[in-house]
């Protein structure tokens, strides 16, 4: 993909004069998971564009940004992006009762887990005592549970109220769910159950595949390049590594229906999902807006999907192997289920406690990675905006 967009663009460089450091702009921009629509660089000077790639030589993917989040409208104007207003009012000083835990996927490298700049602007802007835990990579899940859990036991003694909200990324939400359920790591342990629902008081599961997803069963059967995506830092394991095939034969639609009989929700916490929603090369092709529209809908049946009118993600290059096998499951009928995905983890799966809806974003940038600086210069998506609002929310419902 990549190559095949550099020779394009050395080709256009050689056409004119007026894409000069055009092409080199370009390339930066696929570096920072934020590829060029089109090439349009003579509606700037040849001063902005050699201004532009100094800021990327000196500042690399932060040089799309600027301090407010928003992208340089230069790159707007050069690369064929709408550059939207943000998709959400700015929020601060939330006075939220329990302290913040953003836990993170099922690997423990960056690929996988919460960008830290993201986490810190959140803190920063809303006041809300914020923790980020980074469980053990493709561990079983009693070990990963039990991580969680004694780093919960730290925060919530920090904590005024003794109790936490959890937000928890992908597989990390299953984890949370663990944690907690009479049937989890605690199941017969009365004691164990009564502290983990003294200090969890909510979870918010976000892309997180409640009800397993294809790419799992692609991953232990299909394609190298499936297992590779979904191995991040652990990219040379593969199927030799029994910690990975455990995982993988963990999240697959048909083992996840037996999970949920038995991990069942622990009634005195508060369950919220939300779904993500990306298209492939940001073309609506594969994924309808009615499906989006159906898909999408909360629990009073009202479609909920936050976009600007007529605006579509991207889905990063960096998913292309995984997003042919994301859209499948088992729902909770225990009916096969197709439904639009954020290249990983399809809307259905995602669903869990009360659903809130979905964002356009993949499975990447539902939490700000990679290389996230600010808003979204198609869709006017901001991952650290987008979680401001919600703690807000949090906060409005009683947490």
């Amino acid at each position: 993909m990549r190559g095949a967009l550099a020779f394009v663009l050395l080709f256009a460089s050689a056409c004119g004069g007026e894409l000069v450091y055009c092409t080199e702009l370009a390339e930066e921009l696929v570096e920072c998971d934020v590829a060029a629509t089109e090439l349009s660089c003579e509606l700037i000077s040849i001063g902005d564009r050699i201004d532009l790639k100094d800021a990327f030589e000196a500042r690399g993917c932060d040089a799309v940004w600027g301090d407010d989040g928003r992208v340089d409208d230069r790159l707007c104007r050069a690369f064929g992006w709408d550059c939207p207003e943000p998709l959400q009012s700015e929020v601060a000083d939330i006075p939220l009762d329990h302290p913040v835990v953003f836990v993170g996927g099922i690997d423990n490298g960056p690929d996988f887990d919460w960008n830290p700049d993201v986490l810190d602007r959140i803190a920063n802007t809303t006041g809300v005592a914020v923790y980020q835990v980074t469980l053990a990579g493709w561990a079983p899940r009693e070990v990963r549970a039990l991580e969680l859990w004694q780093t919960l036991r730290i925060a919530a003694a920090e904590s005024p109220t003794g109790r936490v909200n959890l937000v928890c990324y992908a597989v990390g939400g299953i984890d949370c769910r663990y944690l907690v359920s009479p049937g989890g790591l605690f199941a017969g342990d009365a004691v164990g159950l009564a502290a983990t629902s003294n200090v969890v008081a909510s979870i918010t599961t976000i892309a997180t595949p409640h009800r397993g997803t294809d790419v799992a069963s692609a991953a232990l059967y299909a394609s190298d390049e499936v297992l590779g995506a979904l191995l991040g830092q652990r990219a040379g394991a593969g199927r030799a590594d029994a910690d990975v095939v455990r995982s993988l034969e963990e999240l697959t639609p048909e083992a996840m229906v037996e999970f949920n009989e038995r991990v069942v929700d622990a009634p005195e916490v508060a369950y919220y999902s939300w779904a993500g929603v990306s298209h492939f090369l940001g073309a609506s092709l594969f994924v309808s807006d009615a499906a989006i529209l159906d898909h999408c809908s909360g629990d009073d049946g009202t479609p909920s999907i936050l976009r600007h009118p007529d605006t579509q993600d991207r889905l990063s290059d960096l998913l292309a192997p995984t997003a042919p096998f994301a859209g499948r499951t088992i729902d909770a009928a225990g009916a096969t289920a197709t439904s639009p995905h954020d290249g990983m983890v399809s809307v259905t799966s995602a669903k869990w406690g009360e659903f809130l809806g979905c964002v356009v974003a993949d499975h990447y940038d539902v939490i700000g990675q990679h290389h996230d600086g600010g808003f979204d210069p198609q869709t006017g998506f901001d991952a650290a905006r987008f979680y401001e609002n919600w703690l807000e929310k949090l906060f409005e419902r009683g947490f």
